[in-house]
């Protein structure tokens, strides 16, 4: 909820610092960024990943699968790189986002799932003190690196300030925790892994697209028929309605290391309570917002 709470918080200091058009250029940078994590990472993290985690009980074991779902990642997101660089036109015409900005994207994709490999690790081993200093450290950052770089660049060009801020926080991070697993373990790939992961996660991509399209494609098609100007306004009213769908992932985040081990434990009536009382306390915060 921290880590979500400082991109709204950070909100109306970009708004204020950056140009219109600029802002909603970042916007629908971010809307198709969302939907190109979900092609190329397939949201390993919060499908096979999670699987993973509460079955497989080898320290050695997890490590191994670790690395080789992040190099499935890479391997998908090396794919989508030659593809933006042999056919640069009908990726920019398809996203109306220029070459440069569609690299970018793609780079930051690269670190995405070894971040969030890592967060998810962290929650399953309910090490909370170290998610929220990391946390804390790397919105901080990110917001302090993100200001100077909007300033640095000419107004036109802002959007590219922002990004790049976000693609060297992700960069520097994702470096760090890549060396860290790739040190505790040889086994770089498997294609055992790969077969049984993409078997069990394939079925859940139109779930997890279906979701990031919906909440992107509006902010798309505004910048596509009308302008990026428009669509930077209306993300700003958009921030503010995502408040509860934001609250209600955050929890379900939170909780989702819990249900898989009541699951192992065969514990179903302590998650059926639970469930019932969370979903009672998120209708009633609803209606209250």
């Amino acid at each position: 909820m921290l880590q979500k709470a400082m991109a709204f918080i950070t909100v109306p200091i970009f708004t204020r610092i950056m140009d219109t058009a600029q802002y909603g250029l970042y916007s629908t940078y971010l809307s198709w960024s969302s939907i190109f994590t979900v092609l190329l990472t397939l949201r390993l993290e919060s499908g096979a990943y999670t699987n993973v985690l509460g079955k497989v009980q080898n320290r050695e074991q997890q490590e191994n699968i670790t690395i080789s779902f992040i190099t499935l990642c890479f391997c998908l997101t090396t794919a989508a790189m030659l593809l933006v660089v042999l056919f640069p036109s009908f990726m920019t015409a398809l996203t109306g986002l220029s070459t440069s900005m569609l690299v970018f994207m793609l780079l930051e994709i690269y670190f995405i799932p070894i971040v969030n490999f890592w967060s998810y690790r962290q929650r399953f081993e309910y090490k909370y003190r170290v998610m929220v200093i990391y946390t804390l450290i790397k919105s901080l950052v990110n917001v302090t690196v993100g200001i100077a770089l909007v300033y640095l660049f000419p107004t036109d060009s802002q959007a590219y300030g922002r990004i790049i801020s976000v693609l060297l926080v992700e960069g520097v991070t994702g470096c760090g925790l890549y060396f860290r697993f790739i040190m505790k373990t040889h086994k770089v790939f498997s294609f055992h892994n790969w077969t049984k992961t993409l078997r069990f996660q394939m079925p859940l991509i139109p779930h997890y697209l279906s979701m990031n399209l919906l909440f992107s494609s509006d902010r798309i098609m505004i910048s596509k028929f009308i302008g990026n100007a428009e669509a930077g306004i209306y993300n700003v009213a958009y921030s503010a309605g995502q408040v509860m769908d934001i609250l209600k992932m955050c929890l379900v985040d939170t909780v989702r290391p819990w249900v898989y081990e009541k699951l192992n434990q065969n514990e179903y009536s302590k998650i059926s309570r639970f469930s019932f009382l969370l979903i009672s306390v998120m209708t009633l915060i609803s209606v209250a917002y």
